[in-house]
């Protein structure tokens, strides 16, 4: 058996995100009801997760260091480069006029509350347009490191809106 390498590895996990933002954007969820918003704001979220992984391997993190993160989105996030911490954080806050910390401190845990546990209260708490616009800042992010320009442009050509 054959162990990927780790571009490989970053390459594969860069697709993966990108398959769950395709979920995301077949329109298939009806954001109105509580039983449709799980799986979106599910996919939602480990998208974001995917995308924070790609980039912490390419800054350096090994693939053996990915269990430590446990699928918490402000782990993820903080252990980034300060200079893409900065980036994103500084994108967050003029797009989503919301702040970080803040934000992050929401969502951390939002895979395993949404995907194992479906805790009405949480869905209902839960922004889902904060989410998915950060999820395409980190697509973005993402393809231009990896290929060089914005990949939902490319795959949908157009903006992106949620």
């Amino acid at each position: 058996m054959k162990t990927e390498n780790k571009e490989d590895i970053i390459h594969n996990t860069f697709k993966q995100a990108n398959a769950f933002v395709d979920l995301v954007m077949k329109g298939e969820y009806q954001h109105n009801n509580l039983i449709s918003k799980i799986p979106l704001a599910t996919n939602c979220v480990f998208a974001c997760e995917l995308y924070l992984k790609v980039l912490l391997l390419y800054y350096g993190d090994d693939v053996s260091q990915m269990k430590k993160y446990n699928h918490n989105l402000k782990k993820m996030f903080f252990s980034l480069p300060k200079e893409v911490q900065n980036r994103l954080s500084i994108w967050l806050k003029t797009f989503t006029l919301i702040r970080l910390d803040t934000f992050l401190e929401e969502v951390k845990d939002s895979f395993i509350n949404l995907r194992y546990n479906s805790i009405e209260q949480k869905i209902k708490e839960f922004d889902l347009k904060n989410v998915a616009d950060f999820m395409f800042k980190l697509q973005h992010e993402t393809s231009m490191l990896l290929v060089g320009y914005d990949i939902y442009e490319y795959l949908y050509g157009k903006k992106k809106e949620m």
